[in-house]
């Protein structure tokens, strides 16, 4: 009875106390401090983070907007190479169609053209005189350009010297002899045509001769070109008529095939122009 009633005596003086405790300020300071510590700690942590994640966000931000720029540039930079290369392109078609519809106004009410046939005499590379009769019962394909050709010569000879080369190594068909004719023959020599063909194909044969001799023949095929401004080191360009002609083993003019005529589509109007010329001799020998 003692002993418990010892502990109820005890424990009420112990909430007493502790009630009593409660509004003395100097037993809570501990206390307080600690909670007032724990919360500014908090709220410090939570305000860095806010201004770390906005840093963060502006930075990236910063760095996206200078990415779209550079995006922008290089997207404008590439519209406008790209609107160039289509320009240029337009332009140069509507040049060949001029010079193309030029040589098609000379068809005559029969459908033959006023191109090629007369006799010409020229130089080849190796210094030997030709002319066209050196050439009677050949296919002949020839191209009117010159050596200092920077890009469109030398794509069309080599166009021209493959399809050449794959008549040639059948046996189904004619061979085909290949003539390139410089429009330049101040500065196209004998030697340095003879070293420009020899770079194509064996079978190229070069041909030059006097002015005149080079006037008389491109009047005969309708070859047109305008010599441009000379630099300080005595170099021009030359714009001329960028096609290959085609003429039967008689002499007489077939066929003609401008830059945009590849080489597969170049190979079936030449077999076709074969086939139709052999059957004109097989009528008239009939």
């Amino acid at each position: 009875m003692e002993g418990a009633l010892v502990q109820r005596l005890c424990s009420k003086n112990i909430r007493s106390l502790l009630n009593l405790t409660r509004n003395i300020p100097s037993l809570h300071c501990c206390s307080r401090i600690r909670v007032e510590r724990t919360l500014f700690t908090r709220n410090t942590t939570l305000l860095t983070r806010t201004l770390l994640q906005s840093q963060r966000i502006e930075i990236r931000g910063a760095a996206s907007q200078k990415k779209g720029k550079n995006n922008l540039a290089w997207a404008g930079a590439l519209a406008l190479t790209g609107v160039c290369g289509i320009v240029f392109y337009v332009i140069d078609s509507l040049e060949q169609k001029k010079k193309v519809a030029t040589i098609k106004s000379h068809v005559g009410s029969t459908g033959r053209v006023d191109i090629g046939g007369k006799p010409w005499t020229l130089v080849d590379h190796n210094g030997v005189e030709r002319t066209e009769k050196d050439f009677s019962g050949q296919w002949v394909l020839m191209y009117f350009g010159f050596t200092h050709c920077p890009d469109v010569c030398p794509e069309e000879l080599e166009k021209m010297v493959q399809v050449v080369d794959s008549f040639n190594e059948r046996k189904d068909v004619p061979n085909i002899q290949p003539l390139f004719i410089t429009i330049d023959p101040a500065r196209d020599t004998k030697e340095v045509i003879k070293k420009y063909c020899q770079e194509f194909s064996p079978t190229l044969l070069g041909l030059t001769g006097t002015e005149e001799q080079l006037e008389d023949i491109r009047k005969g095929f309708r070859i047109f070109f305008s010599t441009g401004p000379v630099d300080e080191n005595g170099d021009y360009l030359i714009d001329h008529t960028i096609i290959c002609y085609l003429t039967r083993p008689d002499g007489s003019f077939a066929d003609y095939y401008p830059k945009r005529v590849d080489r597969k589509e170049m190979i079936k109007l030449i077999e076709i122009q074969m086939k139709r010329y052999e059957k004109s001799l097989e009528n008239k020998k009939a």
